[in-house]
């Protein structure tokens, strides 16, 4: 029988109540839950979740910084029988009360904004009723630990009718995920360093990968950059050994300095296909690191297959995502789900004890991903990716793109026909189309290209689909088009769009100066060239640096950008101390004129 979350948690608090369970950064100092402490702070907060009403079954949302009390929030949710739902700290109002809504929650739950527990463990995160637009859920009878079979989150993916989707996931899941498995070791000696938006489905490999088996999590500090600075001085002072990154982060990092990942033990990818050439280079400097290419769509309790890259990668075109993880199955299909031979290429479908339990909405248009196939004479239910593949002749899949208009944004999986509608619905707004582009240095954007009615202005326009808009959904551009252009079919020919980016080939104008500025007017040159370089567009006007839609791995990319301007090695804060671009100019040019 399969264990729930819950079960399995108890048990690791019993063998190792006085072992560190969670590690976060207070002030300047490192503190540690214990597990048994853990434990204690999970059931404070969950006979506050009691008071507040919540009951088994039912769902809390939690706004998910990364934050001791939010991890424990998580436990004390699934302690009483229900389970959590995590919003990002940065999506708009607007669209928590679309989850609310959407789970019928009545309980908001907040963590403090400092990075610690506060006083004693009866006082707890700030919590809060609203509104939502159901009718409620009755709660289930049961009480207690959870069966395998019940949720333990739902997590909010973009969807193609234009609203986001949440995906159920069972216990079952999520212990299939961390138990049992060979792609990493999971033992109560591992580190893990919880740096994914908690918002984001991988960050469960992160948290129960280390709380299910008597290991330590790290969480990396809000007010720091994954940069590799950032990255060295925390992997160094908690001797992290093991970390999951999405493929563009991985990316940066190796761009940046690969050698700030020496220390880590194994290092899980996923999100987006890999660059060989990027992991060749990470294979050369790290050669006591093990690197895993891991593969799985939400719907499939984050993680369905991995590939633990040899320490010499054969030559190949690709990264291969691997083999199925222990309790999944994965097969590649043709149009009428036809399994294919190997070597034939297909969709990926994946079967097993991983499969989320469906969607909140169960009508056809949600549902139909979720299929039953007819297989060695049973009956099975499994789930069809939308990802094409192909079994290679030694075992491992190869992932070969999508089969639909879906694209992955920084890791996140977006919809661009959910943009559109959000646009779509916008006053002012007569037509709309939303693809992904790349911007001059190489990174993918969304851009949104919109017809206005007479009268509208794009300024509010674009300001009304943000507050819509989750932060990985906001476009990088809008573009004004007096019609979109369409092809001899009727549709929209998206390769007759304009460029979003003026003089996009002459990138060289945007570039930052090679050489490090040394007066105030050559350090603000360098700072706006530093920004339209890595938003990809002019940055005037804008109230800062993330309001103007840049993202943690913008950020990072700024500071190194930051760096090169003014010969400077800056604090892996800086960019969240000073967020503005006047701000920032001022703080670099205290720097140079001190001497600093």
């Amino acid at each position: 029988m399969v264990e729930s979350v819950v079960d399995r948690f108890e048990a690791v608090v019993a063998a190792h109540a006085d072992r560190p369970a969670l590690t976060f950064r207070r002030g300047p100092t490192w503190q540690s839950l214990t597990y048994g402490r853990l434990r204690e702070r999970a059931a404070a907060i969950a006979e506050q979740l009691r008071s507040a009403g919540v009951q088994a079954g039912d769902a809390v949302v939690v706004v998910a910084r990364r934050h001791p009390d939010t991890i424990a929030t998580f436990l004390a949710a699934l302690r009483l029988g229900g389970y959590y739902v995590p919003v990002d700290p940065r999506d708009p109002p607007a669209r928590r009360q679309l989850v609310f809504d959407a789970v019928r929650a009545e309980v908001l739950v907040e963590p403090s904004p400092d990075e610690g527990p506060q006083g004693d463990v009866e006082q707890g995160p700030r919590m809060s009723r609203r509104q939502f637009g159901g009718v409620r859920q009755p709660g289930r009878p049961e009480s207690g630990n959870a069966a395998a079979e019940q949720p333990v989150y739902v997590m909010f993916t973009s969807g193609s009718t234009g609203r986001p989707k949440g995906v159920v996931v069972p216990h079952r899941a999520i212990v299939r995920l961390v138990t049992g498995q060979d792609y990493l070791r999971f033992d109560h000696g591992r580190v893990f360093l919880q740096s994914i938006p908690l918002a984001f489905d991988a960050s469960g490999l992160e948290i129960y990968g280390a709380l299910l088996h008597g290991g330590n999590l790290v969480l990396f500090p809000t007010d720091m950059l994954p940069s590799p600075a950032g990255l060295r001085e925390v992997v160094a002072a908690q001797r992290v050994t093991t970390a999951c990154f999405t493929a563009p982060l991985f990316h940066a990092l190796v761009d940046g300095d690969v050698t700030c990942m020496r220390g880590l033990e194994e290092i899980v990818v996923g999100g987006e296909r890999l660059s060989v050439p990027h992991v060749r280079r990470a294979l050369e400097a790290l050669p006591g690191t093990q690197l895993v290419n891991g593969y799985g769509p939400t719907e499939n309790g984050v993680q369905s297959t991995s590939y633990r890259i040899p320490s010499t990668l054969p030559a190949a075109a690709r990264v291969p995502i691997g083999v199925p993880l222990r309790g999944t199955e994965v097969i590649v299909v043709d149009e009428q789900l036809r399994e294919q031979p190997v070597g034939v290429p297909g969709e990926l479908v994946v079967l097993g004890d991983g499969l989320a339990l469906g969607y909140l909405d169960e009508s056809p248009a949600r549902g139909s991903a979720f299929v039953t196939l007819e297989r060695r004479g049973q009956r099975q239910r499994a789930y069809r990716t939308g990802d094409r593949g192909v079994q290679l002749a030694d075992g491992n899949f190869d992932f070969l793109g999508r089969i639909d208009r879906q694209v992955k944004i920084q890791g996140h999986r977006a919809e661009p026909e959910e943009v559109e509608r959000v646009f779509a619905g916008l006053d002012g707004v007569t037509a709309c189309r939303v693809v992904v582009a790349q911007d001059p240095a190489g990174v993918a954007r969304l851009v949104a290209y919109v017809v206005l009615a007479a009268g509208a202005e794009l300024a509010a326009v674009s300001a009304a689909a943000a507050a819509q808009l989750p932060s990985f959904l906001v476009p990088g551009q809008v573009v004004v088009l007096t019609a979109l252009p369409l092809g001899n079919n009727g549709k929209v020919d998206d390769a007759a769009l304009p460029s979003p980016w003026a003089a996009a080939a002459a990138k060289v104008e945007a570039a930052v100066p090679s050489a490090p500025a040394t007066t105030p007017a050559a350090l603000r040159r360098a700072v706006q060239a530093a920004w339209r370089e890595v938003l990809g567009r002019d940055p005037a006007g804008a109230a800062g640096f993330f309001e103007a839609g840049g993202r943690s791995l913008d950020a990072v990319r700024l500071h190194e950008q930051l760096e090169r301007a003014s010969g400077r090695a800056l604090e892996p804060t800086f960019v969240y101390e000073f967020p503005t671009l006047q701000r920032q100019v001022e703080a670099l040019t205290k720097m140079v004129e001190g001497g600093s």
